[in-house]
């Protein structure tokens, strides 16, 4: 049985130990390659040395309760250490079993790292554009605000046009709302990819929907008409 058991622990692609009286009495091939150890250098090494001291507790606790019978299997995830002190992410299933007539227990692992790596980058990403979209939204609707403010100053220059004091303290403002739209405009740039769809839009049907959206401004246009013909253009609907 014991042959057996190391013809398939030697071949395998996952870290295969047996720890017995908290000593590493075994270790197959990709053990020692996840950890960086030599065989001379793992056996009869404390496999908690092996785990980070973030998780050591975890990991005690769960060894003491398989050695004590309480669960015969678990499985778990930790972060380990290898020879060089680099950190890694370990998936792990220990079961009860025997060794050389003693109980031990047969862990089985594999090395997460690159996987917990990729998730944390994904994740990185998923905020980024979240971000992208919240900023993207904001500087629309500021700009929105900033055309109302522009649409003021340019009837209030017409009342002031005479005063030319007055007519500079509006220039001044039209000078910060520019500043302020192109600030407006660097956070659309920034949230592009994930705020602007860009696609065929028919403007027909965007006028006449803002127009039901918005009754309360059809006394204002003096019974407009929208053209059927209008030029399909290319843009956010939003």
């Amino acid at each position: 049985s014991e042959e057996k058991f190391r013809t398939v622990a030697e071949k395998s692609v996952l870290g295969i130990s047996i720890i017995q009286d908290r000593r590493i009495k075994y270790v197959n091939p990709r053990y020692m390659e996840i950890f960086k150890f030599t065989i001379d250098e793992i056996i009869g090494k404390n496999p908690l040395d092996l785990v980070h001291p973030d998780d050591r507790n975890t990991v005690l606790k769960l060894l003491e309760r398989r050695e004590a019978g309480e669960i015969d299997a678990e499985k778990y995830q930790f972060k380990g250490i290898d020879k060089k002190g680099n950190v890694l992410y370990i998936a792990s299933y220990g079961s009860r079993t025997m060794y050389e007539g003693q109980p031990a227990v047969l862990g089985t692992l594999i090395d997460i790292t690159e996987q917990k790596k990729a998730e944390t980058e994904l994740l990185k990403s998923q905020k980024m554009e979240a971000l992208g979209i919240l900023a993207g939204g904001i500087a629309h609707d500021f700009n929105n605000l900033l055309t109302v403010i522009n649409g003021y100053l340019d009837m209030i220059k017409e009342n002031v046009a005479s005063d030319l004091e007055s007519l500079k303290m509006v220039e001044s403002v039209e000078k910060a709302t520019a500043q302020a739209a192109g600030l407006a405009n660097r956070f659309i740039s920034f949230s592009k990819s994930g705020w602007m769809t860009v696609e065929e839009l028919d403007f027909n049907d965007i006028l006449k929907s803002a127009l039901d959206r918005h009754p309360d401004i059809e006394p204002l246009l003096n019974n407009a008409v929208v053209p059927h013909d209008l030029s399909l253009i290319y843009g956010d609907i939003r």
